[in-house]
């Protein structure tokens, strides 16, 4: 992942130019009617961003940065390189009344594994005394960890990459006018150490006028696949892991807490909190929700998305007999 990281950096400079033109100076008079014309206008900065950070994306996608970096020869060459010179990697498990335990798995099996993928079929390639398929895939990151434990949290922190956008660990700049700020996505904790998931609508948590009300689902803790990883320090400044879901029939669990909104910024911002260095949003009636992370834009849609398929599920009499089962 480093040198697909360090690949991509590179191939910036390679389109480099192509972006400049793209974005030539012909561009400013359309900017500057968007900017002129919206409610806030200073949410167009923004917005010219994220459309370059969208062309880049698509140019450095037609370099096939992928296939050179992350396909099968790059794989071969790094499984190789984890294995040292030894014959195979050591896959670790737990049986289940918790007994750790442990299978030597060749590296040209897991090569194959890789790169064809762990299915069923090719889990048979496996000649050794291994758990069952499920929890083989489940614990597949362990051949390339030192033990279990140490697999949990890598397998956490790129859960974290995947789905997490910002966080305070990665939130440096505090000022004022770059602090975090309420919408769909957040994930806040308030004071009886219950935590939230944000749902309110993008377009409904700017160009706000005094108090509004934010649409909230409690998130519950879970260990078992979490929707949700994401990282915190301890008082001891060690780095751990909160799992959260939404839980089933989420939309019970929905409910609305009423912000007052930044004459400056029309939006509800998190302000520091008193004797530390925690972000928190503060709700009308004096309750501090301290923000916890900023969840992907798509990572944040599809919660609403699951919760709304939830509450559209038909419910009416019919002929038990004739009832088609339906599985949510």
């Amino acid at each position: 992942m480093s040198n697909v990281a360090l690949g991509t950096i590179a191939r910036i400079r390679d389109v480099t130019h192509q972006i400049v033109g793209s974005f030539n100076g012909d561009m400013d008079g359309p900017y500057f009617h968007h900017r002129a014309t919206i409610f806030d206008p200073s949410k167009a900065e923004e917005y010219a961003v994220n459309i370059v950070l969208s062309g880049l994306s698509s140019a450095i996608k037609r370099q096939n940065i992928g296939r050179d970096l992350a396909g099968r020869v790059a794989i071969e060459h790094r499984v190789k390189s984890i294995a040292g010179g030894r014959e195979s990697l050591k896959h670790q498990y737990k049986k289940n009344n918790g007994e750790p335990r442990s299978t030597d798995i060749n590296v040209h099996d897991v090569i194959k594994l890789i790169t064809q993928g762990c299915t069923k079929k090719n889990h048979g390639l496996i000649r050794y005394e291994t758990p069952n398929f499920t929890n083989f895939k489940s614990n597949f990151t362990s051949l390339f960890s030192s033990d279990i434990q140490k697999t949990v949290k890598l397998m956490s922190e790129f859960a974290v990459l995947t789905s997490i956008r910002s966080h305070p660990g990665n939130f440096v700049d505090i000022k004022n006018e770059s602090r975090p700020e309420l919408g769909l996505g957040a994930i806040v904790q308030d004071t009886t150490k219950k935590y939230w998931l944000c749902l309110q609508a993008s377009c409904d948590s700017v160009r706000l006028r005094g108090a509004q009300d934010f649409l909230f689902v409690q998130l519950e803790k879970s260990e078992n696949q979490p929707q949700y990883i994401v990282p915190y320090r301890t008082d001891a400044n060690r780095k751990k892991f909160i799992c959260l879901d939404v839980p089933n029939k989420g939309y019970t669990q929905v409910t609305t807490f009423r912000f007052r909104s930044s004459p400056t910024t029309k939006t509800v911002l998190a302000k520091e909190s008193i004797g530390n260095k925690n972000l928190h949003f503060k709700s009308v009636d004096g309750q501090e929700f301290t923000w916890i992370a900023q969840l992907k834009q798509r990572r944040a849609l599809r919660a609403v998305s699951d919760i709304g398929r939830q509450m559209a599920r038909p419910g009416f009499d019919e002929f038990e007999p004739f009832r088609k089962k339906v599985k949510i």
